[in-house]
């Protein structure tokens, strides 16, 4: 970057998403998404990165908005990619003027995502799905294809295709639903849904006829599935929701014999659902998530594995003992990779014995898979990255330290360098608060910046956040604080039990005042110049905070729930938040006792209000009812909307106005830096 605080610069850095290693394990392809200016959105290229440090090279160009790469047995590469669809349906589509702008400035072909073969230098459709595909999985040695893509129930499979250019063309009408959830994130759920299809790596189904449909009568089953292929491609196991009483799907799993075209079902106990399935190799062994619903508890998340071969697969505990909740991400032989959210940290472990055996325990390995070739020997391959180091592809083997490859995808550090320290501060509700914080060059006193994480049930790490990037704000001359108070992961059980039921605002709200007071009483810390942050649940604590405790010099809320009775009717899945807050406020007397807007006649701080128009998990409402709020209180209240966004700030252009504002807001409230590069957007009064 030209300057640590040009923002254009900035967003301008490629994104890099997924890899996958090549069969000769020489290479790995790998997805790096760039800003495009036209559509102003990001739009990912696929690049051959070399394992030995040699020049990586562009295989397939952003105009495919390439993804998600995968190796088939026949050593091609497979991926997501946008195909045009056939001329017919691009003249349907810009008749009605929705098919978009082209860079020529005409009426641009509408596409769907298919799934694209790589190889020898050439790009071919592989599916022609009517209504495009959301996920596929490869058989890494064999030749078995399987993807979802979405089906209108009760249409011709004719009749497919017109629909979608129907709805392109009129829109989607209207939707009739019977149970929650009825929207998720940042979009209505329609009335085509997720199919589970299987074909061969040439797209053609039995017999050379189309592709198998496994799931025809699901429904919504799929929903948010979590699912996995045997290196063979001989055996699919994947997840189906089911009803449950408390109105919160539980989830089977579901494994498919696809040689023999026969399935058996693994029956979840009530309050019981998995995730995070992964098969060995051969098919024989399933690992999964299991995680436990319990009134007024969160349950911990379990690692199991099932014997495949048994006549009645058992679901078997590995490492009981261990009070962590580990992801399985793959097999070696019959022992489990696995990674751990530990200390604000996510760390790469093999099980072997049951007993957890540390390979690499700095930053965070995430997206990571294992390939256990025969001749090669394990390899685990994935992004690595921490506070100073946006995402690279990372290859672990057992006989080298695991490496970051360089991509071309801007500075391996990008911003300045700050120092990073680990506090453990008392809390007066009990047990020590992990925190992170990152300090700016110069001995100080700074302005600190208080973060609080989403979730609850989440955490801070020593990760590279593309929005609340704590090296971006330490490079403005912000001390960052970044805190992991009770419901945060990577502590232990009781840490997380420490939240729920209806617990937002008792112990945790301790950690975290405990945290500011010891960074307040630090020599290096202006204590005059504290901002508070936070987003989604950071956002629910910052506007709890804001009248509760009322010294801060300046607040930033983002999509933060203001009125929690409100919420619990509008948020796109109600059952969840009941459950966590323990029963709805219709039936539960006392709901609500924490909910933020019972305290605005405490609240004296300068706010920023920021909210996503799109966002359904804490709809737009929250935050007008906060702003106005504010206002109607005399507080001086600014409202940063974002008309085509959701729970998240995603589009370049977004992006940048996002940083600039918040940095602006910050520079005037607490005397850091002001961003460099670009304009503010224009204040509507």
């Amino acid at each position: 970057m030209a300057e640590a605080a040009d923002i254009d610069a900035y967003v301008a850095l490629g994104r890099v998403s997924a890899c996958a290693q090549a069969p000769d394990g020489r290479w790995l392809a790998v997805a790096i998404a760039t800003a495009d200016p036209v559509e102003g959105r990001f739009r990912s290229a696929l690049w051959r990165v070399p394992v030995d440090g040699g020049a990586p090279e562009k295989l397939v160009e952003e105009a495919r908005n390439a993804r998600a790469p995968a190796f088939g047995g026949d050593g091609a590469l497979y991926f997501l990619g946008e195909e045009p669809v056939g001329e017919e349906e691009a003249a349907g589509a810009a008749g009605a003027g929705t098919g978009g702008a082209s860079r020529e400035g005409g009426a641009a072909a509408p596409r769907l995502d298919q799934v694209l073969r790589w190889a020898d230098g050439e790009v071919v459709a592989v599916t022609d799905e009517p209504r495009g595909v959301s996920a596929v999985l490869v058989a890494r040695a064999g030749r078995t294809l399987a993807f979802v893509a979405p089906r209108v129930a009760g249409l011709p499979e004719s009749d497919q295709r017109a629909e979608w250019r129907r709805a392109r063309k009129l829109g989607p009408g209207a939707r009739h639903f019977h149970r929650q959830p009825v929207r998720f994130w940042d979009h209505w759920l329609g009335h085509a849904h997720g199919r589970l299809f299987v074909a061969d790596l040439d797209g053609r189904g039995p017999d050379g006829g189309p592709p198998r449909d496994l799931s025809p009568d699901d429904g919504r089953a799929l929903f948010e599935r979590s699912w996995a292929l045997s290196d063979d491609g001989r055996v699919l196991a994947h997840t189906r929701r089911r009803a449950s009483t408390d109105r919160i799907d539980d989830t089977d799993i579901v494994v498919h014999d696809l040689a023999a075209g026969a399935h058996r079902v693994i029956v979840a106990s009530p309050g019981e659902d998995f995730s995070g399935l992964v098969l060995s190799g051969d098919g024989r062994w399933l690992a999964a998530t299991r995680g436990q619903r319990a009134p007024g508890r969160r349950g911990a998340d379990t690692l199991v594995r099932f014997d495949l071969s048994a006549a009645s697969p058992e679901a078997r505990p590995e490492a009981p003992a261990w009070d962590r909740w580990p992801q399985a991400v793959g097999f070696v032989g019959d022992e489990l990779i696995v990674v751990v959210r530990e200390q604000a940290r996510q760390r790469l472990y093999r099980l072997a014995g049951g007993q957890p055996r540390l390979l690499h325990g700095d930053g965070i390995v995430e997206g990571a898979s294992v390939v256990d070739d025969r001749v090669l020997g394990p390899v685990v391959v994935g992004l690595h990255h921490d506070l100073h180091h946006p995402p690279r592809p990372w290859r672990w083997t057992p006989e080298a330290p695991p490496r970051r490859l360089a991509v071309p995808a801007g500075p391996e550090a990008p911003l300045p360098p700050a120092t990073l320290e680990e506090r453990l501060t008392p809390s007066p509700a009990g047990g020590e608060v992990h925190s992170l914080v990152l300090w700016p060059p110069g001995d100080g006193p700074h302005p600190l910046l208080f973060q609080v994480h989403g979730g609850p049930v989440s955490h801070w790490a020593d990760w590279w956040h593309w929005r609340w990037n704590a090296a971006l704000f330490a490079a403005h001359g912000y001390a960052v604080a970044l805190p992991n108070p009770r419901g945060s992961t990577g502590y232990g059980q009781a840490w997380v039990d420490g939240i729920w039921n209806d617990a937002w605002g008792g112990a945790c709200v301790d950690d975290l005042l405990a945290v500011r007071a010891s960074l307040a009483a630090d020599p290096r810390v202006d204590p005059a110049r504290i901002g508070l942050m936070g987003a989604s649940f950071g956002g629910w604590m910052a506007n709890h905070l804001g009248g509760r405790a009322p010294d801060w010099r300046c607040i930033v809320s983002q999509a933060g729930i203001f009125d929690d009775r409100a919420f619990s009717g509008s948020t796109d899945v109600p059952p969840y938040w009941h459950w966590e807050h323990g029963g709805s406020p219709w039936r539960t007397p006392g709901f609500g006792r924490w909910s933020p807007h019972q305290h605005v006649s405490g609240w004296t701080a300068p706010t920023l209000v920021i909210h996503g128009e799109k966002d359904y998990r804490v709809p737009i409402e929250q935050g007008l009812s906060l702003f106005e709020a504010l206002l109607d209180a005399g507080v001086d209240a600014e409202l940063l909307a974002f008309p085509d966004e959701g729970h998240w700030i995603e589009r370049p252009h977004d992006v940048a106005a996002w940083h600039r504002v918040v940095l602006a807001f910050l520079a005037r409230h607490l005397g850091g830096r002001a961003p460099v590069g670009g304009t503010l957007p224009t204040p509507g009064w």
